[in-house]
């Protein structure tokens, strides 16, 4: 249990939302047929948790090992280097290049989008690593910016072509269109350290913590939002300023989501 609370409580949460409800589905726990996105079930229906729940069912078998790992992997390295100390705008992001998926997908009208969030994050991932190199399942060692299309390659080898290659590339997209707006277009501008075109909204700063890094003990990892003298570290209370105020109710709610993992 300690070592689950010691991964960051973003990707704790993801890759835990995708085991419980694959799992839960292999073991029909979970009937699928309840979690997929269906357009008419949601907009006549209201049943809106397909929204986030089509982005959790995995793959099975084998690949469910695989894609367990290169999910961790990516979205670890992302928050703990990338997004270090800034878990809102890591989560912020998250939801935006998901929403950007859902309506970029839906001339596709797909069931499950696991496959173009999971590329999304590595593309997001590679465009901040170009340089780097990795291995590729133990078989080949490639450039990082190289991952998220050898993964779409693999795509295109299971189902064929087009298959559900417009579909992930969807991912790959909303990344690309994320990094620029939040990434390439304030350095062109010379913008401040971490100021954005779309700024992360203020009460998810002030859920989460946001500029004053993290320190990981033996009980969890500990996001210090606050500066020493217990008032908001200035990047935060910018950020919380310029953010929405959309209220704080289900603060502790969500805190408990994210300790579940």
């Amino acid at each position: 249990m300690d070592e689950l609370r010691r991964i960051p409580p973003v990707t704790r949460t993801v890759v835990g939302s995708m085991l419980a409800v694959t799992l839960g589905s292999i073991l029909t726990i979970v009937r699928p047929q309840s979690i997929v996105l269906y357009w008419p079930w949601v907009t006549r229906r209201a049943q809106i948790w397909r929204l986030p729940s089509c982005f959790c069912l995995g793959p099975k078998g084998l690949s469910l090992i695989f894609t367990t790992i290169l999910l961790y992997q990516q979205s670890n390295s992302l928050e703990t280097e990338h997004f270090q100390g800034r878990t809102a705008d890591y989560a912020f992001s998250l939801v935006a290049m998901q929403s950007m998926i859902l309506l970029l997908s839906l001339p596709f009208r797909p069931a499950v989008l696991f496959n173009p969030m999971l590329i999304s994050i590595i593309h997001y991932w590679a465009l901040g690593n170009r340089a780097q190199k990795v291995n590729l399942y133990g078989i080949v060692s490639i450039p990082a910016i190289a991952l998220s299309w050898a993964m779409l390659g693999f795509g295109v080898l299971e189902s064929g072509f087009p298959g559900s290659f417009p579909t992930d590339f969807t991912g790959m997209i909303a990344a690309h269109l994320w990094w620029y707006a939040q990434e390439h277009y304030p350095r062109t501008r010379r913008q401040p350290p971490h100021r954005r075109l779309i700024p992360t909204p203020g009460f998810l700063i002030r859920l989460l913590g946001n500029g004053s890094g993290t320190t990981t003990t033996g009980a969890g990892t500990i996001f210090a939002a606050r500066g020493g003298s217990g008032r908001p570290a200035p990047e935060e209370a910018a950020a919380a300023r310029r953010g929405h105020s959309w209220g704080s109710g289900n603060k502790l709610a969500i805190r408990a989501i994210l300790r579940i993992f």
